[in-house]
This record gives structure tokens, C-alpha cells and sequence, in this order.
């Protein structure tokens, strides 16, 4: 099993790096990877929108998560060893870091 951790300034600066408007923290998610991205999606995902970072891709899926074309585009069987959470326990666990 593995387990991916990130520090409180990783969390702060994730958090910080976000460029996309979080309309709803729930269907806002960040995944955290456990390595670089190689490879990213080039489909038109549209209405939904991404945003890439070193470990981690921001996903914001309007219509929700469950048959969310993106969110299936960056899952762990795809893009690697993967955890995902909303935008509102990111910003949850970073009030908790600090």
C-alpha cells in the first residue's frame, strides 16, 4: 500500500499555485501524485478545466465527479500513484498544518 504525504509549506504552496476559480470546493479536486508528470491529457474536457503542477493536477468538474471524463483522464491507472481530495480538505488540512 502506499501513502503519499505532503508537507505544510508543500500543502501552503499547492494551495497557493491554484490559477483556477474554486466555485464549489467539492467539485474542485487536487490530486497528488507520487511522482513529476510525464504525460497530460489533451483532450477538450470542457465545461470541465485543469491546471498541472509538479505532483499534483487541480481538476475543477462542475457536473461533479462521478462520470467526470477528467477526473477518469487523471486517475492513478493512467497517470501513476495517486491520492485526490476536494479543494475544501486541502484548505482543511492545511488550517489543521499550520
Amino acid at each position: 500500500m502506499a501513502v503519499l504525504v505532503r508537507t505544510r509549506d508543500e500543502l501552503s504552496a499547492i494551495v497557493a499555485a491554484n490559477e483556477l476559480t474554486v466555485a464549489e470546493g467539492k467539485r474542485f479536486l487536487v490530486v497528488f501524485y507520487d511522482a513529476p508528470l510525464d504525460a497530460v491529457p489533451t483532450a477538450d474536457f470542457g465545461p470541465e478545466a485543469f491546471q498541472v503542477g509538479r505532483r499534483e493536477a487541480y481538476l475543477w468538474c462542475p457536473q461533479g465527479l462521478n462520470d467526470s471524463p477528467l477526473a477518469k483522464a487523471f486517475t492513478h491507472k493512467r497517470m501513476g500513484i495517486s491520492t485526490a481530495r476536494n479543494w475544501n480538505t486541502v484548505v482543511k488540512l492545511l488550517e489543521l498544518a499550520s
